[in-house]
């Protein structure tokens, strides 16, 4: 069996960041979120491989990759660092997934009390919606890995997230590595006691194979920007891209109508 490590870093253990700031590289946040994933990216690889898997291999995504001291990862774990432009995933084509779990993930932007909860960019983005329906990254990255056949089946973040997460993937195995209170703050569990969770729940999911998350086409997206100037370069790039996209209710406001994954690829950014 092969497994993909879907990697980001707000929603690891021990994390809340500093107010008006994400998980920028070199803060000293950052650092202590990459040393966390180190620990929860292991101790889920070593549920997979105790449980028999062929593949391990980790996506580092968070802010395009490139945040780990590698060389810390358990040697068994092949490593997607950096992925070129393009269509999220797309890598898949060449490792033929049965599964993915997801570190790191966390809440969708505006969720009430939510540690760093965001999507994709919480300084130009305020919501992205499919079909009417708000949708965090986790459902997003779901999509696109229903697209290659294989679907999410274990998810660590905090309790804001779990919540989505559950909302979106019914089956997912799921293990809190916070309580959140408010953006920057959260009540931390003990480490030892949260790694040895996520090795026991990563093995436990190992073996669930849920329908992959299929997005039915043509579907609607819809994406809210904080500033005019990024909604009407970003209108104006899927126009020139041939897909049918105009302002809904205002000059913040992108909707579109897409086809197929590479469309909707382009429109919910």
């Amino acid at each position: 069996m092969n497994y993909l490590i879907a990697l980001d870093l707000e929603g690891v253990g021990g994390v809340v960041g500093v107010p008006y700031e994400g998980l920028g590289k070199d803060s000293e946040q950052w650092k202590v979120a990459r040393a966390q994933a180190i620990l929860e990216v292991n101790a889920v690889a070593r549920a997979l491989f105790d449980t028999g898997a062929d593949r391990v291999v980790l996506w580092d995504n968070h802010g395009g990759g490139g945040n780990l001291e590698y060389e810390k990862l358990d040697g068994r774990i092949e490593l997607i660092e950096r992925v070129a432009p393009g269509i999220r995933q797309a890598f898949a084509k060449d490792y033929g997934f049965d599964a993915m779990y997801f570190l790191g993930y966390h809440a969708m932007e505006g969720t009430v009390g939510a540690v760093l909860a965001h999507t994709w960019s919480s300084k130009d983005i305020q919501f992205i919606k499919v079909n009417l329906k708000p949708v965090c990254e986790a459902e997003l990255d779901g999509y696109y890995a229903a697209e290659e056949g294989y679907s999410p089946v274990f998810f660590a973040g905090d309790d804001k997230a779990i919540a989505q997460a559950k909302e979106c993937f019914p089956d997912i195995v799921t293990v809190q590595t916070k309580e959140a209170l408010s953006r920057n703050k959260a009540i931390f569990r003990d480490n030892d006691e949260l790694l040895s969770e996520i090795y026991e729940r990563a093995k436990e999911a190992a073996s669930l194979r849920p329908t992959p998350k299929k997005i039915e086409f043509p579907a609607v997206v819809e994406v809210r920007y904080t500033r005019m100037e990024r909604a009407e370069a970003r209108l104006n790039f899927l126009l020139e891209k041939g897909i049918k996209s105009f302002y809904s209710t205002d000059a913040h406001t992108v909707f579109s109508i897409v086809t197929n994954i590479e469309e909707f690829h382009h429109a919910a950014r």
